[in-house]
């Protein structure tokens, strides 16, 4: 809940209400190659992301899927949603 403020019109404000439920579930663990290297173990992780808005007395609901593959001790190194793939190209370990 909440309040949102346009900015230089302090006494405009918008009231709302959002609950956001997020489940994720760890579905494999596989090896994944990236531009930045190859990866013997990386958890594939799916999430289902449900958002349930109300503001000006009108009720919205967002619903957004994403699968990441997570490797321990780097992060995340590839993610996938309707907007396409996203991949690690580099790091370094210190």
């Amino acid at each position: 809940k909440g309040n949102i403020i346009v900015e230089n019109l302090t006494l405009l404000t918008i009231p709302f209400d959002a609950n956001i439920n997020i489940k994720a579930e760890v579905v494999e663990e596989v090896p994944l190659e990236t531009p930045a290297d190859a990866f013997e173990t990386a958890y594939q992780i799916e999430y289902q992301i449900d958002t349930y808005l109300t503001a000006l007395s009108e009720e919205h609901t967002l619903n957004h899927q994403q699968t990441i593959w997570f490797v321990p001790h780097i992060g995340i190194v590839k993610t996938e949603d309707e907007r396409g793939i996203t991949e690690l190209i580099e790091y370094t370990l210190k």
